[in-house]
């Protein structure tokens, strides 16, 4: 299947920079449908929203999304960014945007993609959107969106993390984006740990299921923690020294940094911090990332079929393949 990503921190199309704090207009566009998001140098944000008249039909964790080019409207809002995971229940609140009160929650969201709750999602902007926008998986009878929502580029600091953020939602409530695509090691993790913030606001404020979405993300690469400012060799060297893995099965650069590393041991402490970053008990769709490029190569076609062979191994036994 192939993928289209829209990747929001490009600035074209919708996306501009205000290089000064001069009086800020809205962007033009006619029709458009994804909401213009624009950085202040304070570090503060800009953006379009849906209105209280946009979302007044969504009143119960059933009611579907009725939004339409109809009934479209942008309301400004400006809000500093600093620290901005952190505070995602304050700005919900300043939002006003429905007659709902919200506050994060820390317990993982239930659920997984399921094909009754997808094939909800598909129905919820039928006005707008293609009728083969959506298709089924090949393997599985999930509706899926043919484009989905990407959230590799980006800087790990806050103002893309409200970026990424608003995205995730403006591309859920339009109801044409069903699928989100990120990895532990994209922007230092803050990218799934944004993600997983505005998956708590949609399901908890907005009403949409988990299960309408199919969530995507990737390990392989050594990450690093922007927030925890942790190092990649933290991640290993927790391993070796409890005798887990040998430093040998880690794939390391020529500035003795590790890189990469598929070893059953490595992928279940990154499969643990996905999903408390994304705030999930469950994930549809894990990837071993890059392998080929990574491993395949540096070590013997041998080796890397052992090790890729013990890396599915791990991965089927823990049901992370739809």
């Amino acid at each position: 299947m192939k993928k289209m990503f829209l990747h929001i921190l490009k600035q074209q199309g919708a996306m501009q920079s205000i290089k000064s704090s001069a009086a800020i207009q809205p962007i033009a566009k006619k029709n458009l449908s994804v909401k213009a998001i624009s950085a202040l140098p304070s570090k503060q944000a800009h953006f379009l929203y849906f209105s209280q008249a946009n979302l007044n039909q969504i009143k119960t964790k059933n009611s579907l999304l009725k939004l339409s080019k109809q009934n479209f409207s942008k309301v400004n809002y400006t809000y500093d960014t600093r620290d901005f995971l952190s505070k995602t229940g304050d700005y919900e609140s300043q939002i006003d945007d429905l007659n709902t009160n919200y506050s994060y929650s820390d317990v993982p969201l239930p659920g997984f993609a399921t094909s009754e709750a997808t094939e909800k999602y598909s129905q919820r902007n039928r006005q707008e959107t293609h009728k083969e926008h959506f298709r089924t998986l090949y393997n599985e009878p999930l509706k899926v969106s043919s484009m989905g929502l990407g959230t590799y580029i980006g800087a790990p600091d806050d103002i893309n993390d409200f970026y990424i953020y608003n995205a995730v939602k403006t591309c859920v409530l339009s109801g044409a984006v069903n699928v989100i695509d990120t990895a532990i090691n994209y922007r230092y993790m803050k990218s799934e740990k944004s993600i997983g913030k505005a998956l708590n606001a949609l399901t908890l404020k907005y009403g949409i299921d988990r299960r309408e979405l199919l969530i995507c993300s990737k390990i392989g690469y050594v990450p690093e923690d922007a927030d925890g400012g942790l190092r990649a060799h933290s991640f290993v060297q927790e391993l070796v020294e409890d005798k887990k893995m040998e430093i040998d099965d880690v794939i390391f650069d020529e500035k003795n940094r590790p890189v990469h590393c598929m070893h059953p041991e490595f992928l279940a402490q990154q499969l643990t911090l996905s999903l408390r970053n994304l705030g999930l008990e469950t994930l549809d769709i894990m990837y071993l990332h890059n392998v080929v490029e990574s491993q395949g190569a540096v070590l013997t076609p041998e080796l890397f079929e052992k090790r890729l062979t013990k890396a599915f191994e791990f991965l089927v036994f823990f049901n992370c393949l739809i």
